[in-house]
């Protein structure tokens, strides 16, 4: 996160909010396709690039276009950078 322009205290306060996890079916079958497709470029990035460590996979991944976030941000590190600037926490 401190990579993608995010403050310590953010990153800080979105980990505390971590602590509690629900898991539940999802009827979004859109869901396991972003998680499918970003397998695919995960895969794609590391064949093309020669790219083995998650630092420089995970920077790669957060400039990949994302379909749900095509109508806003575009990609998941603008998402991100959008997210912390609002000051919301969830």
């Amino acid at each position: 996160m401190l990579s993608q322009g995010v403050s310590e205290s953010f990153m800080q306060q979105e980990l505390n909010h971590l602590e509690k996890v629900i898991y539940c079916k999802s009827t979004n079958r859109s869901i396991i396709d972003i998680l499918n497709m970003f397998t695919y470029h995960l895969e794609g990035y590391q064949s093309m690039h020669y790219v083995d460590d998650f630092y420089s996979l995970s920077m790669m991944m957060a400039d990949t276009p994302c379909g749900p976030l095509y109508k806003s941000t575009i990609t998941p590190g603008n998402a991100l950078r959008g997210f912390a600037l609002s000051g919301i926490i969830h």
